[in-house]
C-alpha cells in the first residue's frame, strides 16, 4: 500500500483511535512511522497541535512530524520512526535492574520537566510510548495530551471526571479518584512504570473481574475502584524501598496544583 509517497511495510500498532504502521519515504528511503486515523474524533490533529506546540517551547526527545494531511476522510500523521519501546526491551529482559532503571529515570524525569515547563501534561505515560534509540530516551504519543494551568478556579477543584485518560494500569491515584489532572500524574504514572519495568508486574494486574455495563474507562468500573484502592498511598507505599520510595513518597504528597521538582527527583536516582 502506498499514501503519497510513503511506502506502508507493515501494522505496528493499533489504538483505540487507529493504526500505526511501519513505511518508508520512497523519496529518500528513510524508514517513517505512519498513522492512520479513521476515528472521526480528530485525535491526530490534536497531537499535531501540542507536538508544534512543544517544537516551539524547544523541548527536545520527542517525534519529528514528516507530514500530516486528510486522505479520503481519514487523518494520516507521518513521524519518526522508533524501533525499540521500553515494553519492547522489557519483553526481552524479563525485568530491569535497578541501576539501569535509575538511568531511565533520570532521562524520563528529564523529558516530562521540559513537557511540564511547557505546561502540557503527557496522560499515558507507560512502557510502550518511552522508545529507545542508541542510548537516547525519546517520549511519543501526544494524543491525549493536554494544556494546563497551575491555577485551578474552585469549580475545576471541586469537578470530579467519570472517565479516565490514558492508560488504567498506568493511571495515577489521583486520576482514579476524579482530581483534575496535573504534572504530579504523569510523575505516579511514571512511579508505576518503574515498579512494572523492575518487578514484572503491577501489584493490580491480577484483579478478579466483575460483571458490569460500565465502560472500561469509568472510574466506578469495578477494575477501576480496586486499582484506586491498591495504589492509594496507605496500600503502596509500604511496600517500596530505596530510591523508588522516595520517589513516590514525594510524588504522592503533592497538591494537584504543586510545581513538582524535577531536578530534586532526578537527583534521588543518582545517589
Amino acid at each position: 500500500m502506498k499514501i503519497k509517497h510513503y511506502e506502508i511495510e507493515k501494522l505496528i500498532g493499533k489504538g483505540s483511535f487507529g493504526d500505526v504502521y511501519k513505511g518508508v519515504d520512497t523519496r529518500n528511503g528513510n524508514t517513517i512511522a505512519l498513522k492512520l486515523d479513521t476515528s472521526g474524533l480528530k485525535v491526530l490533529k490534536h497531537e499535531v497541535s501540542i507536538l508544534n506546540y512543544l517544537y516551539s517551547e524547544n523541548v527536545s526527545n520527542i517525534p519529528k512530524i514528516l507530514w500530516f494531511g486528510v486522505i479520503d476522510n481519514a487523518n494520516i500523521l507521518t513521524m519518526t520512526y522508533y524501533k525499540t519501546s521500553l515494553q519492547d526491551y522489557f519483553d526481552v529482559k524479563g525485568f530491569i535492574n535497578e541501576f539501569k532503571m535509575s538511568s531511565i529515570m533520570i532521562k524520563s524525569l528529564d523529558i516530562l520537566r521540559q513537557v511540564s515547563m511547557a505546561q502540557v501534561i503527557h496522560r499515558d505515560i507507560k512502557p510502550h510510548n518511552f522508545m529507545l534509540t542508541d542510548g537516547e530516551l525519546n517520549l511519543i504519543d501526544f494524543g491525549l495530551s493536554t494544556i494546563y494551568s497551575y491555577t485551578h478556579s474552585d469549580d475545576d477543584m471541586l469537578y470530579e471526571k467519570e472517565d479516565l485518560v490514558g492508560t488504567p494500569r498506568f493511571t495515577s491515584f489521583y486520576s482514579h479518584c476524579g482530581e483534575p489532572t496535573s504534572p504530579r500524574d504523569d510523575l505516579l504514572s511514571l512511579g508505576y512504570m518503574y515498579i512494572y519495568l523492575n518487578t514484572g508486574s503491577l501489584p493490580w494486574d491480577e484483579i478478579e473481574r466483575k460483571e458490569t455495563d460500565l465502560p472500561l474507562c469509568n472510574i466506578n468500573h469495578p477494575d477501576n475502584l480496586i486499582r484506586r484502592d491498591m495504589k492509594s498511598p496507605t496500600a503502596i507505599l509500604p511496600t517500596l524501598t530505596g530510591s523508588l520510595k522516595n520517589y513516590m513518597d514525594y510524588c504522592y504528597s503533592l497538591k494537584c496544583d504543586d510545581i513538582p521538582d524535577y531536578h530534586n527527583l532526578m537527583r534521588i536516582f543518582t545517589s
